[in-house]
């Protein structure tokens, strides 16, 4: 079936149509985390911090050998017992549960504003411009997701079993609101870091850089990882600065390998 040609306003109602549908999926979506999920999303975000209390009973601290493992060898290496969160005010508590809901009513009602805005975006797309993002919009969100579990999982409990035992003869007071702020941005920003080899893919297909050239310059590449990598990581020991380069040293080649890709496909199009 032809989509047939839609004047300004035709395409003005369309979007408000889709914007309502979404936000009130949204807003549903969001009143039932803030009333029924609230416990399960409080575990969640907690749970690079209850990975350090070896008695935590948060299924989602409990598993965490990179943890044990690293323990002996960090500054301040006691244990850990359970950190409580502190608040500054009677609406931090308050704040700090609705922005959670509404990060749950995100996730649960993404798939519906997807499709609200594929739906829009998408007839005004030629076919090989939908193609190509149905393609890589898969393998995105994939390197984002493993961007999250890297720093759920790895890079934040490690950070946070550093800062809170450097010096023990201190008592900190967790606030809850700085805490979630904190933990969202870097998951968000490790998310981010892991599209590196879509962002050399990218350059490679519009021509600002070839393979060849990221290739030439891994070493410079390399470089540039491991000094950030030691700015960004608390921890002054090598290895966490590595559980951070690592990975993307290992995205940059995967960008390498991507982008040579992407010119072999553009080479056999225009050949």
């Amino acid at each position: 079936m032809e989509d047939r040609p839609m004047s300004i306003l035709q395409h003005l109602d369309e979007l408000r149509r889709r914007l309502f549908l979404s936000a009130i999926v949204l807003t549903i979506a969001t009143g039932f985390c803030f009333y029924y999920g609230y416990d399960f999303l409080r575990d969640l975000i907690r749970g690079p911090l209850d990975a350090l209390d070896p008695k935590t009973t948060n299924p989602f601290g409990k598993f965490s050998p990179l943890v044990d493992f690293m323990r002996p060898y960090l500054m301040g290496n006691n244990v850990v017992g359970h950190v409580p969160f502190r608040a500054a005010s009677i609406m931090e508590v308050f704040m700090v549960r609705f922005k959670l809901s509404l990060m749950g009513g995100a996730i649960l009602s993404a798939p519906f504003i997807v499709y609200q805005v594929w739906r829009f975006v998408g007839t005004g797309l030629l076919t090989r411009e939908r193609s190509a993002i149905t393609r890589y919009i898969p393998l995105s969100l994939t390197l984002f997701v493993l961007g999250l579990g890297f720093g759920y999982f790895g890079a934040m409990p490690l950070a946070l079993m550093y800062l809170l035992t450097v010096d023990p003869s201190v008592e900190l007071l967790l606030m809850y609101g700085q805490y979630f702020g904190t933990m969202l941005l870097m998951l968000v920003m490790f998310g981010l870091a892991f599209q590196l080899p879509l962002v050399a893919m990218a350059l490679a297909r519009l021509g600002i850089m070839s393979a060849k050239s990221l290739a030439s310059s891994r070493r410079y590449a390399i470089v540039i990882i491991f000094i950030a990598a030691a700015i960004i990581t608390p921890s002054p020991e090598p290895f966490s600065q590595c559980l951070l380069a690592i990975p993307m040293v290992g995205l940059y080649e995967l960008g390498i390998w991507l982008a040579r890709a992407a010119e072999k496909r553009a080479a056999k199009a225009a050949g």
